[in-house]
């Protein structure tokens, strides 16, 4: 069978598209370039956090003089969604974008497009192309001018920059939701990509089992007749696990999907790994449909999660409709946040609810996007809510203002008067259940879960960050100043009741977690909680589940108030299979008296 689809990738897929003649975009059409300025614009407008700073077709320049460019359509969001595209040989990028029907999606969807292209129009093999790919993204990804869907980067490659644009997405498969590549030309040998494959991913100096070519990554290959495709059709289909046996599409394309019960790392949730190979006649870059077609598939796909091939995953995609977006102005700074109701939910019934705080640089869309709470929520039932930040430019020096938490002094919004709004908000207006009220978050956002906590005890039931001990330990940060080997707590700290309090950090993360350091930030965490609810802090159980290793501690009562997971094998980002374990394991064993202020585990009071 497997000699009868190689024949079959061969030619016999011919769609007999015949290429139009690319029509010369009428200069009206073409957008100007304008260049990037040498200092990226700064400034803060309280009352327009969500704008783009920069609009229309800009070209930035690297060191060497090599070029990219990054097309802004006017209305985007600062954190729209992007695409990242390789030109062929032979074109002017401005004329392309328009030509292909690209530019036209932009303006409709206000999503950014970004694009690599090659010196004089002609690139190089992939030894001498490789740097550009490398500061090329790092000024896509690095929010130099642009602030890009972080985790969400769909790829789109034309010739010879396509065949460039599948050796950088081979060898940072992590970094690409869904592949597009049309043109494909079959340049690689099977023995060069099985070099690359066959490479481990690195965490730290740790060389994990998981090697490159493993990573589930869905590809479209658009290819000609005569294209020799074959070696990395099987590239991909291994990599993305799929079935022996194609689907036969409408449109005459072949479809690898994954194995229904296959065991692929990124792919723990949903099996997406998918392979679609298409023959045309003549291969055309001007086909607006094709476009429409590419654009549509790479949305099909969401990846997030960084650092180690145990922290990212690949899934389907969602639309942002799926939220509901809500806005106010709370002490002279515009707030967003983006809510999700269950699909039964008729309104009547008081629901519990989860904050879910997002990480420095990103937002509450992107956080609902690629935290994947709505998805417990649904199934679960309960209020899933993803408010945005506030734009600080503290540690962002030389780079547009980003988004992020203002827990250790970045100089932007107050954020426990905003939260405690929106909690009252959200209780008044969507029938929130006032005594199980949750928050979480990752990095920066976990830090503000936890802060939430320990300035607003008697509206957060129970708290649970992942990637994030603690608020400042050590010589402290900005403008807030902390005591080495004492953990830090702010002014407007209340300590007049309990919320339970689990912590989920990767095993590789940048936290210190050793809590046989007494100076760690896990043990200054869990001395202060510990002494706060009278545990006894040697007093602890300790166990593994699969990869992860728990630790609690309990009250006199056997009520765990404090826990500790590290999850084996991940990095700094937030996996959305611990939503399952924070509220499985710990939201919703807690609930609090919004009259009494008791906290309850079970139908057990928890004594003060």
């Amino acid at each position: 069978m497997k000699k009868q689809l190689t024949w079959l990738l061969a030619g016999a897929l011919a769609l007999g598209i015949a290429a139009a003649a690319p029509q010369a975009a009428k200069a009206a059409e073409v957008p100007e370039v304008k260049e990037f300025p040498a200092e990226p614009d700064t400034s803060i407008d309280k009352l327009d956090q969500f704008k783009a700073y920069y609009e229309g077709l800009n070209q930035g320049t690297l060191e060497g003089g090599r070029t990219y460019k990054i097309y802004v359509p006017e209305g985007a969001r600062r954190d729209a969604s992007c695409y990242y595209i390789a030109v062929p040989n032979g074109v002017d990028t401005a004329e392309f974008l328009v030509n292909t029907g690209w530019k036209a999606i932009a303006d409709r969807d206000l999503v950014d497009l970004c694009f690599f292209e090659p010196a004089d129009q002609t690139w190089g093999d992939w030894e001498a192309e490789a740097d550009y790919f490398k500061a090329a993204y790092g000024q896509f990804s690095g929010t130099t001018y642009v602030y890009h869907d972080i985790f969400n980067w769909r790829y789109i490659g034309y010739g010879e920059g396509g065949e460039l644009m599948q050796q950088y997405a081979m060898r940072n498969p992590m970094q690409v939701s869904a592949y597009a590549q049309m043109g494909a030309m079959g340049t690689m040998t099977a023995e060069e990509m099985e070099a690359i494959g066959s490479q481990p991913f690195m965490v730290r100096d740790w060389e994990t089992p998981v090697k490159v070519g493993e990573a589930a990554l869905p590809i479209w290959i658009i290819a000609g007749e005569e294209a020799d495709i074959n070696a990395e059709v099987d590239y991909f289909r291994a990599a993305n696990d799929t079935e022996e046996e194609p689907v036969y599409l409408a449109n005459e394309s072949l479809q690898f999907n994954q194995k229904p019960f296959s065991s692929n790392v990124f792919t723990y949730d949903q099996k997406v790994g998918t392979v679609k190979v298409t023959r045309v006649a003549e291969v055309d870059y001007y086909n607006e449909a094709m476009t429409e077609d590419m654009y549509k598939f790479v949305n099909l796909y969401a990846r997030s999660g960084s650092g180690s091939p145990y922290s990212n995953s690949l899934t389907r995609s969602v639309s942002d409709d799926t939220f509901i977006r809500e806005e106010e102005v709370v002490d002279g700074w515009q707030r967003e946040w983006f809510i999700y109701t269950p699909s039964n939910w008729d309104g009547e019934e008081s629901l519990p609810m989860v904050i879910f705080f997002h990480g420095t640089g990103q937002s509450g869309l992107l956080a609902q996007r690629q935290g994947d709470w709505w998805k417990i929520a649904e199934l679960k039932h309960f209020i899933a809510v993803c408010p945005s930040g506030s734009l600080e430019n503290v540690r962002a020096a030389g780079k547009i203002p980003q988004m992020s938490w203002n827990v250790e002094g970045y100089g932007n919004a107050p954020e426990i008067p905003f939260v405690s709004w929106l909690i009252d908000h959200m209780i008044e207006a969507y029938n929130v259940d006032p005594g199980r009220v949750y928050t979480t978050g990752q990095s920066n956002g976990g830090r503000m879960s936890i802060y939430t906590a320990l300035a607003l005890p008697k509206k957060v039931t129970a708290v649970a960050s992942a990637g994030a001990s603690s608020l400042i330990t050590g010589a402290g940060n900005f403008d807030f100043k902390g005591v080495e080997g004492e953990y830090f707590l702010p002014d407007d700290t209340d300590e007049s009741a309990i919320v339970p309090y689990m912590c989920t950090l990767g095993e590789y993360d940048v936290a210190n977690f050793d809590l046989t350091d007494p100076n760690s930030d896990a043990s200054l965490r869990t001395g202060y909680f510990a002494g706060r609810y009278g545990l006894d802090i040697e007093n602890r159980i300790t166990y593994m589940n699969g990869k992860d290793t728990y630790t609690i501690w309990e009250n006199a009562d056997g009520v765990p108030l404090l826990e500790n997971i590290i999850i084996g094998g991940r990095a700094h980002s937030h996996r959305p299979e611990e939503n399952k374990i924070m509220w499985d394991e710990w939201f919703c064993r807690f609930s609090r008296d919004p009259e009494t202020g008791i906290v309850y585990y079970g139908d057990r009071a928890v004594a003060e």
